[in-house]
């Protein structure tokens, strides 16, 4: 089965009736594609509760083995939720089944206004902690660093520390 895939993106503050800055449109897509679902594996879309106090891992490898595009957004409009992918460096650079051996966390907050996006599975890590999230000159030690490892993602988790229960929508197309 094949499908597509069309991102846009909009941010727009109006001031005296005027739009500044107009970053992107709800017209133009700023990218798209065609996106193979087959194989036995499908797009993931799907609401996702993520109780008060509480984590969940709504994705991993094994659920698309990797995706194409990855997109959460807090469903409604309140709440607030921390989201973090988990890389991994890859078996080969042919083969980018995760091998497990550095478990790196990259964390973003999400509110009710964004959406957590990823259009590449692919991110620098390092095995040493100081060295995958330290800096050097005012820029990420791991960018400078000879033993970085371009990783592959492999898990997606999300913290709600709130009062309330919060629901988030996923979306994940595989590769």
């Amino acid at each position: 089965m094949a499908a597509e895939i069309s991102v846009y993106h909009c941010v727009q503050l109006t001031i005296d009736g005027e739009p500044f800055p107009n970053f992107g449109s709800l017209v133009s897509t700023i990218k798209g594609g065609a996106a193979s679902i087959d194989g036995g594996t499908g797009a993931i879309v799907r609401n996702v509760t993520v109780p008060a106090g509480e984590s969940v891992v709504p994705w991993e490898w094994d659920d698309t083995d990797g995706f194409t595009h990855l997109a959460v957004m807090v469903k409604g409009g309140e709440g607030f939720v921390q989201v973090a992918m988990r890389y991994n460096s890859p078996t080969s650079s042919t083969d980018l089944t995760p091998t497990g051996s550095i478990n790196h966390w990259k964390d973003r907050s999400l509110s009710c206004v964004g959406v957590a996006e990823w259009d590449t599975e692919r991110a620098y890590i390092h095995a040493t902690a100081a060295n995958a999230v330290g800096q050097t000159t005012g820029l990420p030690t791991v960018w400078s660093d000879g033993s970085k490892v371009l990783g592959v993602a492999d898990a997606l988790a999300i913290l709600n520390e709130g009062d309330d229960d919060v629901v988030v929508t996923l979306i994940v197309v595989p590769k």
